[in-house]
């Protein structure tokens, strides 16, 4: 592959369209280790037969607003015999994120579905869809009510005044992708787009309320990975998301390199950092990486860097990654290779 001058370029333009509007849904700063969250079209889209990965992100635990998120999931694929121009992939995917005094809190449970289809082996187009159901609930035990203060000092004993019946929301959800792939034996591509929330669910906890939709998600990414010899790689990322009035824009690189280079037991170092962007700076995370033959796992922290910083003195939060890949040895017979690198 020729190198790619024109990434830098791209990456810039996503951030550029961010800043054009002001998500709701689950947020995490390694959003290129989270494809469940990113694009339904990266399900089954990698180099070998099954894929198990997870997230966890901790932010604000020091404020009142602290949010803890998991994600995890599992994907595989499927080449049809008769078809070597043909790939399908398939997952389960579970996601769960918790807010605040009132726990706020948001279980999504999603099968995976993707088609892809190889204009030659170099060059890869991939549609997916993405089908769930989700739980938005919250609790009463840690919030308090105007009429628990008298003369400005708080009871709880004292009755909240509110009729809180229906604390618990179900219903079910739709998301879309589609992804283009150039891929050679050093170097990947990955440019695509990801919309979520398609049906607007209702999310009215309470009846003869004003009706409350969840918002459309837009998720557009660039992700390329530049061989710069046999033992060092370098990547480049961005993405930029959008969400009713909200927005946020992130970028992200890294340099990967193999320190130990023998059979059965290969070790690998990054080292990086992202930044994200909603209008102003928000936050910058150095991340740090490895990985043991199939084993991969990632660390980054938020260093909050926005307004916000008063409370949080310049803290935001950690998530963990990890993500195990399992390569299937067939029979020489029936061994069939997966044409992704």
């Amino acid at each position: 592959m020729k190198k790619f001058y024109g990434l830098p370029f791209i990456i810039v333009f996503l951030f550029a369209l961010g800043n054009q509007v002001d998500g709701q849904d689950i947020h995490l700063t390694q959003y290129d280790h989270s494809f469940r969250i990113t694009n339904p079209a990266l399900t089954g889209l990698f180099d070998g037969e099954h894929r198990i990965e997870g997230n966890f992100r901790r932010q604000w635990k020091q404020v009142p607003v602290d949010y803890v998120t998991f994600s995890g999931s599992y994907d595989s694929n499927v080449q049809p015999k008769d078809s070597e121009n043909s790939l399908f992939g398939y997952g389960l995917s579970l996601n769960y994120d918790r807010a605040g005094y009132s726990k706020l809190s948001l279980l999504d449970i999603n099968l995976l579905g993707s088609y892809s289809h190889f204009l030659n082996p170099h060059h890869v187009l991939t549609v997916g869809l993405n089908t769930g159901f989700n739980q938005r609930s919250f609790r009463e035990n840690d919030l308090s009510w105007d009429q628990q203060y008298q003369n400005g000092q708080f009871n709880e004993n004292l009755p909240t005044g509110e009729n809180l019946e229906n604390m618990n929301l179900m219903f079910f959800n739709l998301a879309a992708g589609v992804n283009y792939r150039f891929q050679n034996e050093k170097n990947t591509l990955n440019i695509g787009g990801g919309f979520f929330n398609i049906t607007k669910p209702k999310q009215n906890f309470f009846e003869n309320t004003p009706e409350i939709r969840l918002p459309i998600r837009s998720s557009l990414y660039v992700d390329y990975w530049l061989g710069l010899s046999n033992r060092v790689r370098w990547n480049l990322t961005g993405n930029a998301q959008w969400q009713g009035p909200y927005e946020e824009q992130n970028m992200g690189t890294k340099f990967e390199f193999q320190l130990i280079d023998q059979r059965g037991s290969d070790f690998y170092l990054s080292l990086g950092s992202y930044v994200r962007l909603s209008n102003k700076w928000d936050a910058v995370s150095p991340y740090i990486g490895a990985r043991i033959n199939s084993l991969d796992v990632g660390f980054s922290y938020d260093i909050n860097v926005s307004g916000f910083n008063v409370a949080t003195d310049q803290r935001g939060g950690p998530e963990v990654w990890v993500r195990y890949i399992i390569k299937d040895v067939d029979k020489i017979k029936d061994f069939k290779t997966c044409r992704i690198y």
